[in-house]
């Protein structure tokens, strides 16, 4: 009966942290941690993801706004000369 972060080592008799699978990835049992490590494995690939998304986002919206700006700049000298 361990908690959600821990695990059960047969060999001490105890419950182990989960955290010290990452130390010690060789240890008995620390494939019952997989399913409580995933979670949040995907939230870091998802906010990888939508932190990705956004630089994108940004950079095109940038890009875009400096290409309109260059274009007015660009009418307005014919009009002048």
């Amino acid at each position: 009966q361990c908690g959600s972060s821990e695990f059960w080592n047969s060999d001490l008799d105890v419950c182990v942290p989960c955290a010290s699978c990452k130390q010690y990835p060789k240890t008995p049992s620390c494939n019952t941690c997989k399913s409580v490590e995933e979670p949040s494995d995907v939230w870091k690939l998802a906010a990888i993801t939508s932190f990705s998304v956004l630089a994108v986002v940004l950079v095109g919206a940038a890009l875009i706004i400096g290409v309109m700006v260059h274009r007015r700049k660009s009418h307005k000298r014919p009009l002048r000369g």
